[in-house]
């Protein structure tokens, strides 16, 4: 009886002591290479090198990436998996991308932090972040990604947004990817003269809030796939010259076209039974505009007052109690909310 317990209680030691190790192990924190950028930059551990101003990592693994760099970039060499944390860093180059990789990455926004990316160049082909791979964005932290006079991010492979707060300016392009796209939660805002979110899979999203202001050229608007549009849930609001087509969604939208070309910062006014809903007022010039959420009813039709102003109304900024003042252009529409009320 009491060998029997006491081999009892040795298995349980031995199971909590695994348990525990392989947390440890986890969370290893010694597993973590450690980059801080500055007028010297400085690597704790393995897998990355100095080049000049550029940092390369060249090795598989986790990285946590602080400080700031001008005029440097963060250069991913290996085909390896690399998982990148990035801790309130500032990249900011003149002469091109500041973060490419040849293979799969994943950036984890550190809580609490803010990092920033940016390209100055004037080079209207570049992007501010170049992925060979699939790209995957987690964390709860915010990331700025500018492209004063060129794209945002362009991801060869598959782009999963899972959390986080994602601003995104971009003369060009948003965010574009050969593979799917897919936006799982967190708050992306997404300002571009060109396409706002376009894959060339299917573009998915699922939860979150998705604001994504487009061009207003052809071929140009806030959210394009060659191969459809599907929304599951979330809040999602996109401007531009076009809007995908929709293919399986599962939330109700409204999708109208304003029938002439809106100026930037003429707002649109959704109303429901003679309330307001919100008001947006698009930082570009649009002609179409669609709009889903959990809280439109399928079947019932809702008021669109576009072309008029808010008072000390912000761009790209939802407001939901306010009052609108009807403008030069003032235009109403009347669109029934339905699944699949996208463009083609």
């Amino acid at each position: 009886m009491k060998k029997s317990l006491i081999a009892g209680l040795i298995l349980l030691i031995a199971i909590v002591f695994a348990a525990t190790g392989a947390s440890a192990a986890g969370t290893d924190e010694s597993a973590i290479t450690r980059i801080t950028l500055g007028s010297k930059i400085t690597i704790s551990g393995t897998g990355a090198t100095i080049n000049g101003s550029d940092v390369e990592i060249t090795e598989g693994g986790s990285y946590s990436i602080a400080g700031t760099l001008k005029g440097g970039v963060i250069r991913v060499t290996t085909m390896d998996a690399v998982f990148i944390e990035l801790d309130g860093a500032s990249v900011k180059n003149s002469d091109g991308p500041v973060l490419t990789s040849n293979g799969d990455v994943t950036i984890d926004l550190k809580s609490w932090t803010c990092s920033t990316l940016a390209n100055t160049n004037y080079d209207a082909e570049d992007e501010v972040v170049s992925v060979g791979g699939n790209l995957v964005i987690m964390g709860s932290g915010l990331l700025e990604v500018l492209g004063n006079y060129c794209s945002g991010i362009s991801v060869s492979g598959d782009v999963t947004v899972s959390d986080g707060t994602i601003k995104l300016y971009a003369l060009n392009d948003g965010i574009s990817g050969r593979g799917e796209i897919s936006l799982n939660g967190g708050s992306i805002a997404v300002d571009c003269d060109g396409k706002g979110i376009y894959s060339k899979g299917e573009l998915t999203i699922t939860g979150g809030k998705v604001i994504s202001v487009g061009g207003a050229g052809d071929g140009e608007g806030g959210l394009l796939s060659d191969v459809g549009l599907k929304v599951t849930g979330g809040t999602v609001i996109a401007t531009g010259n076009k809007i995908a087509a929709n293919t399986g969604s599962t939330q109700t939208s409204i999708y109208a076209e304003t029938g002439a070309r809106m100026d930037a910062g003429d707002c649109f006014y959704i109303m429901y039974d003679s309330e307001g809903m919100f008001a947006f007022a698009p930082s570009n010039a649009y002609s179409n505009l669609y709009y889903s959420s959990a809280d439109l009813v399928e079947g019932e039709t809702y008021d669109i007052h576009v072309g008029g102003k808010i008072k000390n109304m912000f761009s790209n900024t939802i407001y939901t109690s306010t009052r609108y003042f009807s403008g030069v252009q003032d235009i109403v529409l009347s669109e029934e909310a339905k699944l699949g009320a996208t463009g083609l």
